[in-house]
């Protein structure tokens, strides 16, 4: 969901008429507003779990990522196999984040996949802090 979202208005009248604009996004630049001083939004609060998943992905997919220019590989793991550990519980993060309505709602299987995730980030959580 963008800021920008269209509002039905035409931009002469947007220009003429701020209000509207702020008023269309208010629940946006409100929840921009607590993101960044509070690191989270109260929307993100009735659905921490998928909020979660998702930052968690992004960081951990950001540090892959960035970990050429940061020289961030751990003592005594090689960059290869820390490549790969960062991949594994990025794609467990990923598979949490993409769950289907079946997944959520296949106890077992949901469990399964929660359990998978946090268990490769715990594995790895004293090497995230280089």
């Amino acid at each position: 969901m963008g800021i920008f979202k269209p509002t039905g208005y035409n931009r002469k009248y947007l220009l003429t008429h701020p209000w509207v604009w702020i008023r269309s996004h208010w629940h946006d630049i409100t929840n921009a507003w607590d993101r960044a001083r509070k690191g989270f939004a109260w929307c993100d609060l009735a659905d921490m779990d998928d909020y979660l998943y998702e930052l968690i992905y992004n960081m951990l997919e950001a540090m892959r990522d960035e970990k050429n220019t940061l020289g961030a590989v751990p003592c005594g793991l090689t960059p290869k196999l820390w490549d790969k550990q960062l991949e594994e519980c990025a794609e467990a993060f990923k598979k949490l984040k993409d769950a289907t309505y079946e997944d959520v709602w296949t106890e077992k299987k949901w469990f399964t996949m929660k359990r998978n995730a946090f268990e490769k980030l715990i594995h790895i959580i004293d090497n995230l802090w280089i």
